[in-house]
């Protein structure tokens, strides 16, 4: 149905979900309009206390509205990549003395090796080990949606991809827009296929790890299940995490609104602005992050892709906001220009 009628439209319809098995009331159910990205928007946030096991949030628990200010906005009606809005690969770092980005030529910035994913992450420009570029765009724009689109290595190309056998798209904010604390948001339609893993997350600028912010994964292995995760340095300088699944049937049937509000006290994870579950917000947790947005094909988690997976299989995504508190007035572009919020 929605194929036929124009975005603006389409933003008008309400948005039906069902959060942790049950059918939300009328009264819960959000209109999705062009004032959902509005520069001024409030949020429902839990009055309940969060402790560092991420728990559910009851239907009707108490809440308290907060005024956020837009920060960052991206509707893809277009993608440039020369413009380092978004970044189509993982983080290699800033060289201050070159002054240039790196990590786009390397492989292992290209997917996550010690996951097993079966994914390379390609760009139009990626030469892999070729010494032209190879010309495979896993992103298109089709009326304003952003389509990251996982499909099967040609033969022909495998040599020159280090013999991965599938192909997709990553998109970070690492070189255009950093936050510490705020609301981060994307309008996405998942696909619920087999050996795929669609997700919206955000990793420190410093290139520590963890700290990692999971606003939303679809592990497809898990049918019907949204899950949301964060992962920190513990007391005893472990690794720890605490993650919450939310039952969500038929999740991929349409586009939702995947949030985090992420304050210095708690994160509270929200669809289509409802919050769903909350934890605490882990010591160590309060540097610099970005956004990330990628179409996992396998891995340890979800299991292997093999011959029978559907492809080619595509993540839309609508819109990508953040917001903070303090607004727009307290960022500032830094000397690598990136905009960061707040400047210091």
């Amino acid at each position: 149905m929605f194929s036929s009628i124009s975005k603006t439209r389409r933003l008008a319809y309400a948005a039906v979900v069902l959060l942790s098995g049950f059918a939300m009331d009328a009264s819960a159910q959000k209109v999705l309009t062009s004032m959902s990205y509005a520069s001024q928007i409030a949020i429902d946030v839990p009055t309940a206390a969060a402790n560092l096991i991420c728990t559910a949030i009851p239907t009707g628990a108490p809440t308290a509205p907060l005024t956020i200010k837009r920060t960052f906005q991206d509707n893809f009606d277009s993608l440039d990549l020369t413009s380092n809005r978004w970044s189509p690969h993982y983080d290699g770092g800033y060289d201050d003395v070159k002054k240039v980005w790196l990590g786009y030529d390397w492989v292992t910035k290209r997917t996550q090796p010690a996951a097993h994913e079966q994914q390379l992450y390609v760009d139009s420009n990626y030469k892999g080990t070729n010494k032209t570029s190879l010309g495979l765009n896993p992103f298109l724009i089709d009326d304003g949606y952003l389509h990251i689109v996982a499909q099967r290595t040609p033969e022909s190309l495998k040599k020159a991809l280090s013999n991965f056998e599938f192909t997709s798209g990553v998109l970070t904010t690492r070189k255009s827009f950093l936050a510490r604390y705020g609301y981060f948001e994307a309008r996405i339609k998942v696909p619920s296929t087999q050996g795929l893993l669609p997700a919206f997350w955000m990793l420190p600028f410093n290139k520590a790890w963890p700290p990692e912010l999971d606003i939303m994964e679809a592990p497809t292995h898990q049918p019907g299940v949204i899950q949301h995760s964060a992962h920190w340095v513990d007391s005893a300088g472990k690794h720890a995490s605490s993650g919450c699944k939310t039952q969500y049937p038929n999740y991929s049937g349409d586009f939702h609104q995947y949030g985090a509000l992420w304050t210095a006290q708690k994160i509270v994870y929200y669809i289509d602005r409802v919050p769903v579950a909350q934890i605490a917000t882990p010591a160590g947790m309060n540097m610099f992050m970005y956004m990330q947005l990628n179409l996992a094909v396998g891995g340890d988690w979800i299991g292997k892709a093999t011959a029978a997976t559907p492809m080619p299989a595509d993540m839309v995504v609508d819109t990508v906001v953040a917001y903070s508190v303090d607004g727009p007035s307290a960022c500032a572009v830094q000397s690598n220009g990136v905009l960061q919020c707040p400047a210091k």
